[in-house]
């Protein structure tokens, strides 16, 4: 029996040749799990959301007029992961050895093989 996602629908079969190379980092998808007091305060925290992904993180670099294709003008990094992640814009995305991102966009692209989140980083884990 292969491991799958969180919804647990799909096979994570990792994606053979340069892809998988290029994947050399590992990371969560994080769900914000809250409830709201009697004022309406929403108080919770970011838990991950099923098995970790491997993935891969680059800043976007060149400025506005080279990134023509990113949906969201605050993004910063992309994230690379397999095509069976299935974070949306409303979570973030934990890369373990580099810290947490909000994620910005979530692209679909016809016959993808990989996925690619659009992300701002939200904090930078400390090298203990």
């Amino acid at each position: 029996m292969s491991p799958t996602t969180s919804a647990g629908t799909l096979p994570l079969h990792p994606p053979r040749g340069l892809p998988w190379m290029a994947l050399s980092d590992s990371g969560y998808v994080l769900r914000f799990a809250g409830t709201a007091d009697a004022g309406g305060e929403v108080k919770g925290s970011w838990a991950r959301a099923g098995s970790a992904f491997p993935c891969r993180v680059d800043p976007v670099s060149g400025g506005d007029q080279v990134i023509a294709e990113r949906l969201q003008e605050r993004t910063t990094h992309v994230v690379t992961t397999l095509i069976q992640c299935d974070a949306t814009s409303t979570d973030r995305f934990e890369v373990v050895t580099k810290g947490t991102y909000d994620i910005t966009a979530t692209p679909d692209r016809t016959g993808a093989v990989i996925r690619r989140l659009e992300v701002v980083q939200a904090t930078v884990h400390s090298a203990t």
